[in-house]
Order: structure tokens, then sequence, then C-alpha cells
């Protein structure tokens, strides 16, 4: 498949030195950046989803919020 894609001067510059950074070519490059960027956004969807279920536990646990509550009171 081939597709046309628009870089910001900066991005074309990156792209520009694959070589530099010892890619192949552009598309090696640009095939890493992607596979990174997949990473990340899966990162992001699992740190969401345990943070829901931390929210989860903690809006039916009575005795979790009693707890936290008496931590902040004692901090503060």
């Amino acid at each position: 498949m081939n597709s046309t894609i628009t870089l910001t001067n900066e991005q074309f510059q990156i792209l520009s030195k694959y070589n530099e950074l010892r890619f192949e070519n552009e598309n090696a490059l640009l095939n890493y950046a992607i596979k990174l960027v997949q990473k990340e956004i899966q990162k992001h969807f699992e740190l969401k989803h345990s943070a829901d279920l931390y929210k989860e536990l903690y809006n039916t646990d009575y005795d979790l919020q009693d707890l936290t509550q008496s931590a902040l009171n004692d901090f503060v």
C-alpha cells in the first residue's frame, strides 16, 4: 500500500537523517517510529483500564475510603 503523508520541516529533517540514525532507509525509520507509538498507545490504554479498576474498587470499598481519608488527615 502506498500513501502520501505531509511532514513538518522538523519531521522531514529527522527522516532525512535515517542513515545517521542507523536505519536502512526512510521506511525502516518510519516503521520503527510507528511501532514505538503503538507501544505507547497500548500502555496508555492498559494504564487507563488499570485506573478504572482501581476507581471501581475504591468506590465500593468503604474501609479503603476511610483508611485513605485517615491517611490524608494525618498528612495535612
